[in-house]
């Protein structure tokens, strides 16, 4: 077909996609492969439209969420421009300072800067180069790497000799120790461990890119972005995060979660889910590579969501469990693509509404009463900057959530109590942050704000912590009885923040 023909068919994008790789249509088998092979074309002409001439960020996050990106031709050109290879292959890291004021839902993403699909041929270069010296770099878990390949490729390789087999192991040993080695170096500001799980996500990528190296191009980038958290020196980040499990389900359905968390299951059966990608207990590459579409295209703390609303699709057989062990067994090898569940996109599409009701920091925010603060991970706070086409993580933890949590409230108020002028009934409340944030720059406004309180009892909400300029200017928003409260950094010392 031609170009001009793809973008006819574009203004028909915004159908329900119906290529899921489980589609549980009951309609002949003859019809659904003729309206999947024309579903499958039509997308296939709208990436193309979103990838040439020019790189249309948003609109290709958008597709790859929405219909996936149907075959390795598609994957192999856009998975580097969704995790932001495209635009810079050196990881994006931020300051704990840096502003964290709303999450940024993938779907609000309409940025469409120029960005060529053949950029950083040079960098590129460099890195195959370096690619030998860095799978012989010794590192503490060279072994477990070798016993994890060892067990790995079985279900992808089905027909395969065990000679082709065997061949494909060892390339998937090199992406690995080569992903460890490049950031081994001292001059890199970065620390890479490998876990036990890493393996299921480079095989993917492997199988569906049939590249070594562009395996472990890709996978270098994911191990200090959406995998941060997993290859810090223990799991203990992954841990952490994945209490957010509760408060998430919480959300969408109280019910089960009460009545999962009244018989004392910890989170950990959601570990695989994080960690792999659901990559560990999906058997069909197809499926897998369409979940890599959806979890590249988006937040990284999407393969929560999609947990969560699999939990939801189980609903029913998890109220039936009475034993703590039963459930655990029930979750923590969950089949994304079985019998209990509705087809992958009807899941996915699931996900990404529960995202936009509730996004990350929404999330962390809503957990501060019921967890414990979170000192180790990173990935809830996850940014893309469209300005870089990348994404970015704080460095470490921002210390504005340490701050409020509920313990450290009354510690506010008493310093709040010194300070008669911070209830200044003159101020009035921004109808949002940016508001909030673009008054801090006038000098008119600034000493009001920081006496000023936003009342608002029934929805408290962590607003800000900003850096200017490298001078670190740091407010500390704080929900206390009487709503919102902002004191200047200096006063953060007397409860904590610093």
């Amino acid at each position: 077909m031609s170009r001009k023909g793809c973008r006819r068919r574009k203004k028909k994008s915004s159908a329900s996609p119906k290529n899921s790789p489980n589609n549980k249509s009951k309609s002949p088998s003859g019809e659904d492969d003729k309206e999947r092979f024309r579903d499958d074309h039509e997308t296939v002409c709208l990436i193309e439209d979103a990838i040439q001439p020019t790189v249309d960020i948003g609109n290709l996050r958008r597709l790859a969420v929405e219909r996936g990106l149907v075959n390795r031709r598609l994957r192999k050109r856009c998975w580097p421009l969704l995790l932001g290879s495209g635009a810079d292959s050196t990881p994006q890291h931020s300051t704990c300072e840096r502003e964290y004021t709303l999450s940024r839902e993938f779907s609000s993403s309409k940025s469409s800067s120029a960005i060529s699909p053949d950029s950083k041929e040079e960098e590129t270069e460099v890195q195959v180069d370096k690619y030998e010296e860095w799978h012989q770099v010794d590192h503490r878990d060279r072994h477990v790497v070798e016993v994890d390949v060892e067990r790995s490729l079985w279900s992808f390789t089905e027909g395969m000799s065990d000679e082709r087999r065997s061949e494909l192991r060892q390339e998937l040993s090199r992406v690995l120790n080569a992903t460890v080695g490049r950031y081994a170096g001292f001059d890199t500001g970065v620390q890479v461990h490998y876990y036990q799980g890493l393996h299921d996500v480079a095989s993917v990528l492997m199988m569906e890119l049939g590249s070594e190296i562009g395996a472990f191009q890709l996978l270098s980038q994911l191990v200090v972005l959406h995998l941060r958290d997993c290859t810090k020196p223990s799991l203990e980040p992954v841990l952490e995060l994945l209490q957010l499990v509760w408060p998430l389900l919480s959300f969408q359905d109280s019910g089960l979660s009460l009545h999962l968390q009244r018989m004392g299951l910890p989170a950990y059966f959601s570990l695989s889910w994080f960690i792999t990608w659901f990559a560990h207990d999906v058997k069909a590459l197809k499926v897998a590579s369409r979940l890599f579409d959806f979890f590249l295209a988006s937040h990284p703390l999407m393969p929560l969501y999609l947990g969560v609303s699999a939990m939801q699709a189980m609903r029913q057989p998890l109220l039936a469990c009475m034993e703590m062990h039963e459930a655990h067994a029930l979750l923590s090898h969950i089949d994304i693509t079985g019998d209990l569940m509705p087809p992958l996109e009807e899941l996915m599409s699931s996900a990404v509404r529960l995202m936009q009701h509730l996004s990350p920091l929404g999330l962390v925010e809503r957990s501060l009463n019921t967890l414990p603060p979170m000192t180790l991970c990173v990935v809830p706070w996850a940014t893309w900057i469209d300005e870089t086409q990348c994404w970015q993580l704080p460095s470490t933890t921002p210390r504005v959530i340490r701050a409020v949590h509920q313990h450290q409230h009354q510690g506010l108020q008493r310093l709040l109590s010194r300070f008669p002028g911070w209830q200044a009934p003159g101020w009035q409340a921004p109808d949002n942050e940016s508001a909030l944030l673009s008054k801090e720059e006038g000098d008119d406004t600034s000493s009001s704000l920081r006496r000023g309180v936003y009342h608002n009892r029934k929805r408290p909400r962590v607003l800000m912590a900003l850096s200017k300029g490298g001078m670190v200017s740091m407010y500390v928003v704080a929900a206390v009885i009487a709503g919102y409260a902002m004191v200047k950094g200096g006063f953060g010392k007397e409860f904590g923040v610093y």
